[in-house]
């Protein structure tokens, strides 16, 4: 049998044996009033089962005892005469769009006899002569019309069931959904499937693995072509328009149909309805005016391949000519290897549109570009960019370093700002301040803010011209805002409490403003990053929350910083007593950190461990700050992380890890006038160190600089005067004086936003202290100090909670034990005292009297003696033995460590 018997058998068969809803209808009215006389036009589109219908019908009306005539001729004129007692015979005609005008006339005359026969005709819905639209009309009068087009889903189903039952139900359903359910193409999938699974072995799981992807049928699309080569060349163009993506809106006024031969002012309006009514009659369309799924798969592999190639390139531009998206189109084409300038284009343009919302797939689209000959002048730049935007420093400064010959000259000064952003994130701001002074002095200016803010991270000091320098052009406000950073930098630097409290509010202006128009400038650090380090350095943690917290909340100003957002949100959170947030806020950020980000994030843990007196976590934990800060080069932005693991290197003997690094960051002080906003929390810590060494002279320059920072800074003055109140008791002096202005610098440091030292200071002291008034009111002072971080830590419960101190996987400390109280059951109180339990939870721990009296604000002597009224309550007489009955007694409130 040739293709083309077998697309006429299929034609034939098209609609057999489904019970179509509409022509049940149909004959049920018939059924209903047999004597009522009935003039109905039966419409379809080409293969919805027409011919199938008429036999249905036929073969019902002779059933019910009707006469019935194939066609005018055959129509007895003995027959023609209608008896009221008779039943009226039917004349059936299929194809009526097809006879000729004679016949159409005589069967307008019978429709319009009043007894005349019953008329049933069958014709092509579409486009058709005036004469059929007559006979439409004068039908119409008498019968209303039935019209055929895809199945319903259960008719699809039903059939495809009784011809396939073989298939799975899921396979069965991609049937339905490909063949859009229309006859002639439910019919031809039938067939196909039927032949493969009766002719080869194994064809039934071949057919089910073909509809489960993307692979075709052997014979479907061939078979499907048939129906195509019927179309004319300019229905068939406008369907390989419509296969490629096209619309209505795309295609009318342009050359895309008109591929061959583009009509003068390109495709009309008038075409388009014309060449869709030929797809629509041929059965094409699905019921939203769309090509049906296998169709269009038909048409794309029965299109040249240069046809195909060329209709999606002339689609490309023109969407890009209309402003509409071409970004899944450019895609496509771009991986099929199309090399041409409109596919290129509107990959720059889909790269640069994404680079603010998707940078990962901007950097694709770049990356694409350049694969099919966008040339490196332009896909370089913003490539990198986009990398940056994703963390992938490493690539990013391959292909900077590989392509910067191709960098045109009029781009410099992009090139130069990306540069200095790409190494501060990788820890070199040495690098980065290079990579401004590449441009010269005048090139430099035009950075403007970034500039300024690249060589300052570095240690050295702006020039005015960077700093101030505006252009004399009028400005957008993102780009004000990028120059406010440069100007508050420079205003951070001063000894000048003015300036300095300038600098804070033009770094929050700069924020809320990059936040408000959406900006996506790459910028060496957020203008709200900047605010929080100035802020926190100063003892303002309420600012730095509230800054943080809008900055985050818009993931201002791409998401590739929101970890360094959430970091020092973290460190605002923990000197603001927020133990919880801090660990919450450090867990988010996990991660590919950038080197500079992985180092605060490091200093964080330690910092929690610290606050929590816990020196198994900073043990653990300090393996991963030493590595991080290994790998960057301190800069002025690094300063916060570096005091931290100052303090936490001389607790773990661990100078040495810090020393090369401490001595970077007291260089890059230097070199900036040590100013006081930066330098405060460094030589704080610094100080810490030297006191617990007993080295005077270490401590002096440290000590120098907190004094002189004082008149500009309040908290570097209150750090200052606790040190000297510090240094004296441990010289000795514990005069009533001496403890009276010690409780005075602690409230003061307290007053500044530093609780949780001011507290530990006057702990100390009262551990030195000699007169009992004098160690009652050091002692009210510290846990003053204490409930303020307490109350900030948890408003709402004072219970004891678990917190994380040391990332994922390590033990948990009891936040509540450490100062705060804890609440176990009713039968711990029974035995012991409030302040004994506390003693006994922390002795489980493994903390010696001294860090137990720290950590409670008691003298070592005091624990001493609880210790001895627990051992006489619990009746034991060894270490050993105390422990375990501690542990048992404690452990119904989850408080158990080791010795």
């Amino acid at each position: 049998m040739t293709l083309g018997e077998l697309s006429r058998t299929a034609r034939q068969r098209t609609g057999v044996g489904v019970e179509r809803s509409e022509i049940t209808s149909f004959i049920n009215t018939i059924v209903a009033d047999p004597y009522r006389r009935h003039c109905t036009a039966l419409n379809g589109v080409r293969g919805s089962g027409k011919s199938a219908a008429l036999d249905r019908c036929i073969e019902a009306f002779e059933g019910m005892g009707f006469p019935v005539a194939r066609d005018v001729t055959a129509l007895a004129a003995e027959v023609m005469p209608i008896r009221r007692e008779s039943l009226r015979p039917w004349l059936v005609v299929d194809d009526v769009h097809l006879a000729d005008e004679q016949v159409i006339w005589r069967l307008a005359e019978l429709a319009r006899d009043q007894e005349g026969p019953n008329l049933l005709v069958a014709h092509l819905r579409g486009s058709q002569s005036d004469s059929v639209r007559a006979l439409r009309t004068v039908m119409g009068s008498v019968t209303r019309p039935v019209a055929l087009g895809p199945l319903s889903s259960n008719e699809a189903r039903e059939w495809i069931e009784g011809q396939c039952a073989w298939l799975s139900i899921a396979a069965r359903e991609r049937c339905l959904i490909a063949s859009g359910s229309m006859p002639w193409v439910l019919s031809v999938v039938i067939e196909v499937l039927t032949e493969l699974a009766d002719g080869r072995e194994g064809g039934v799981s071949e057919i089910e693995r073909a509809l489960a992807g993307t692979a075709v049928l052997p014979g479907l699309i061939t078979r499907l072509s048939l129906e195509l080569d019927r179309l004319a060349d300019s229905p068939r163009a406008l369907a390989l328009a419509l296969a490629s993506g096209a619309d209505a809106s795309d295609l009318i006024g342009s050359g895309i149909v008109d591929l061959g031969s583009p009509r003068s002012g390109g495709y009309t309006a008038k075409q388009y309805d014309d060449d869709l009514a030929d797809l629509r009659s041929g059965g094409m369309l699905d019921v939203h005016e769309r090509l049906i799924p296998l169709v269009r798969t038909a048409v794309l592999h029965t299109a040249p391949a240069h046809r195909r190639r060329a209709s999606r390139i002339e689609l490309l531009g023109s969407r890009m000519d209309n402003g509409r998206d071409t970004a899944d189109l450019a895609w496509e084409l771009a991986r099929q290897g199309v090399q041409d300038p409109r596919v290129v284009s509107a990959l720059l343009r889909t790269g640069h549109n994404l680079l603010g919302a998707d940078p990962r797939r901007a950097a694709a689209a770049f990356a694409l570009a350049s694969d099919i000959g966008a040339p490196a002048q332009q896909t370089l730049l913003p490539q990198v960019e986009a990398l940056i935007a994703t963390s992938q420093l490493d690539l990013a400064l391959s292909l900077l370093e590989r392509d910067r010959s191709h960098i045109p000259h009029v781009s410099q000064p992009d090139a130069a700002a990306i540069n200095a952003a790409l190494w501060l994130r990788l820890g070199y701001p040495e690098r980065a301040a290079d990579a401004v002074h590449s441009l010269g002095a005048d090139g430099a200016a035009r950075l403007g803010g970034i500039g300024a803010v690249a060589v300052t991270a570095a240690g050295q000091l702006p020039t005015r011209l960077m700093a101030s320098e505006v252009d004399k052009v009028p400005q957008s406000p993102a780009r004000l805002a990028i120059e406010a950073m440069g100007t508050a930098i420079v205003d951070s630097l001063k000894h000048d409490s003015v300036a300095i409290s300038r600098s804070l509010s033009s770094l929050v202006r700069a924020s809320e403003t990059l936040s408000a128009t959406g900006s996506t400038a790459l910028l060496p650090d957020s203008p709200a990053a900047l605010a929080a380090l100035i802020a926190i350095h100063t003892g303002q943690r309420e600012t730095a929350i509230a800054v943080l917290n809008r900055a985050i909340e818009a993931h201002h100003p791409n998401a590739e910083l929101l970890p360094r957002l959430r970091l020092l949100r973290g460190w605002a959170a923990l000197l603001d007593g927020d133990v919880l947030t801090a660990v919450e806020m450090n867990d988010l950020s996990a991660g590919e950190l950038a080197a500079r980000d992985e180092l605060l994030s490091a200093a964080l843990t330690i910092a929690i461990a610290h606050r929590a007196d816990d020196a198994p976590a900073l043990r653990r934990t300090w393996p991963r700050a030493r590595a991080a800060l290994m790998r960057v080069s301190i800069g002025l932005f690094d300063i916060l992380a570096l005091g931290e693991l100052v303090i936490a290197a001389e607790r773990l003997r661990e100078d040495d890890a810090v020393a090369g690094s401490l001595a970077d960051g007291l260089s890059v002080l230097q070199r900036l006038g040590d100013p006081p906003v930066w330098g405060t929390l460094l030589h704080w810590g610094c100080v810490k160190v030297a006191i617990r060494r007993n080295q005077p002279t270490a401590l002096e320059p440290h000590a120098a600089a907190l004094v002189r920072g004082g008149a500009a800074v309040r908290l570097s003055g209150a750090l200052a005067d606790v040190g000297r109140s510090w240094v004296a008791i441990l010289g000795g002096a514990r005069d009533s004086a001496t403890m009276t202005t010690a409780e005075q610098h602690a409230r003061a440091l307290g007053a500044a936003g530093m609780e949780w030292d001011a507290a530990r200071f006057a702990g100390l002291a009262a551990t030195q202290a000699i007169g009992r008034g004098d160690i009652q009111r050091l002692l009210h002072v510290a846990r003053d100090m204490s409930q303020v971080h307490a109350v900030r830590a948890d408003p709402v419960s004072e219970s004891a909670r678990t917190v994380r101190v040391a990332g994922p996987g390590s033990p948990s400390v009891r936040e509540g034990q450490s100062p705060g109280p804890v609440h176990p059951r009713e039968d711990a109180r029974s035995v012991l005292s409030a302040r004994e339990i506390e003693v006994a939870a922390l002795v489980l721990e493994g903390r010696t009297y001294a860090e137990i009296g720290n950590t409670l604000f008691i003298s070592p002597r005091t624990v001493e003696h609880h210790m001895a009224r627990i051992r006489r309550r619990l009746n034991v007489s060894s270490r050993s033995e105390l422990l375990v009955r501690l542990r048992s007694l404690l452990s119904g409130v989850g408080i158990n460590g080791g010795a």
